[in-house]
């Protein structure tokens, strides 16, 4: 029944962010339940949070930590997809809070070898956008994007390019092999 209540608590969150709907009160009463009973949060649920309080750019730090905290302890039970998204959805979060993505960027040298090529994009966009220094996690992705480039799309090169760069992590030859395969579907990089 307590895995009803949390997801229950997850998807008002969910419902009011997607439509837009910043209800102060509420959110902050949710936050205050989900906290008290974080621990039965599925990692669904635990995304879910996430993703609703970012979309509405509203940052519960004592909510972000008892997640980070959450997620920590159920790591493995993440898959990569949601490892992916929860740094991309906290960096498109204007007021992020760095210390809530510790979590999902150890889980992720773990796990980097089962992204796909956006999660590998989005995931190195939202560690150079959160400013985050993650050498370990950057080396896993260089290696995991060496073995996939033949199939990035545009977007996947420029927003792994991007990333290096703004990292200022000179991959000498991951930044050659992302050239090589920009040269072959340069088409793509059109409007």
């Amino acid at each position: 029944m307590q895995e009803f209540v949390t997801q229950n608590l997850a998807l008002t969150a969910w419902s009011f962010s997607t439509l837009g709907v910043l209800h102060e009160p509420l959110f902050d009463a949710i936050a205050e339940a989900a906290i008290w009973t974080m621990k039965e949060f599925s990692t669904q649920g635990l995304s879910n949070l996430v993703w609703s309080f970012a979309t509405v750019d509203l940052m519960n730090v004592p909510l972000l930590e008892a997640i980070s905290a959450a997620a920590i302890l159920r790591i493995s039970l993440y898959n990569p997809q949601e490892l992916a998204n929860g740094l991309w959805k906290a960096a498109r979060s204007a007021r992020s809070n760095t210390r809530a993505v510790g979590a999902p960027c150890g889980a992720g040298v773990l796990a980097v070898g089962d992204f796909e090529t956006q999660n590998l994009a989005n995931t190195a966009w939202a560690l150079a956008t959160l400013s985050v220094e993650d050498e370990p996690l950057l080396q896993a992705i260089s290696g995991a994007a060496l073995s996939t480039l033949s199939h990035f799309g545009a977007q996947d090169l420029s927003n792994t390019s991007w990333a290096f760069a703004t990292r200022a992590v000179r991959d000498v030859p991951l930044m050659h092999a992302m050239a090589a395969a920009a040269v072959s579907r340069i088409s793509d990089f059109e409007a």
